[in-house]
């Protein structure tokens, strides 16, 4: 019985770039290969880029097709709360920044109680490589702790637990605070 294989030729036209034929132990890795690339490719400004791939029975050749480039992102505050920015840096002027500056302000809505919030980028306009947004926000609901309960045979008190973890049944859910108190306990 022999062992799988499964070969891979890629290329980029624009920047003239090819590769030599690579050997994967499966497609599927073969396929997480062109992932990183693809992810390397948007995280350089080109959002728009995908791969035609014709696939054979034991390989494949892939063709890189970038999309133009953006090469500055100008975004608005919109309805963001200041309270869910005030610690980040300013705004970026990078699509991969902004995406980490984005996921920051839901960190920090989270560990104050808005564990559901969500947001996105709205009314985007597009001008050559620019591109133009105002970040649209929705808190969710507020949440609180409700309480702690020990379950089990154990003389452990849920006020020791409280106090162990600063979970107060009442005071805003914090999901930092409630990792903390699984690596804790």
């Amino acid at each position: 019985m022999g062992q799988e294989r499964f070969a891979l030729e890629w290329e980029e036209k624009s920047q003239k770039i090819k590769s030599d034929w690579l050997l994967f132990p499966h497609q599927k890795e073969a396929q997480s290969f062109l992932d990183s690339i693809l992810f390397q490719q948007r995280k350089s400004g080109f959002l728009a880029s995908f791969w035609e791939v014709s696939i054979q029975r034991d390989s494949a050749r892939a063709v890189l097709i970038p999309g133009p480039r953006l090469n500055k992102v100008e975004v608005a505050y919109g309805n963001l709360p200041e309270s869910f920015r005030k610690d980040l840096p300013g705004l970026p002027s990078d699509y991969f920044d902004l995406a980490n500056w984005m996921q920051g302000s839901l960190i920090k809505a989270e560990n104050e109680g808005f564990p559901f919030a969500s947001i996105y980028l709205d009314s985007l306009k597009r001008k050559k490589e620019e591109l133009h947004a105002v970040l649209n926000f929705d808190a969710g609901p507020q949440i609180l702790w409700d309480s702690v309960e020990v379950q089990g045979e154990t003389k452990t008190q849920s006020r020791y637990i409280q106090h162990l973890t600063g979970i107060i049944p009442g005071e805003v859910f914090s999901q930092k605070q409630l990792e903390d108190a699984g690596t804790l306990l």
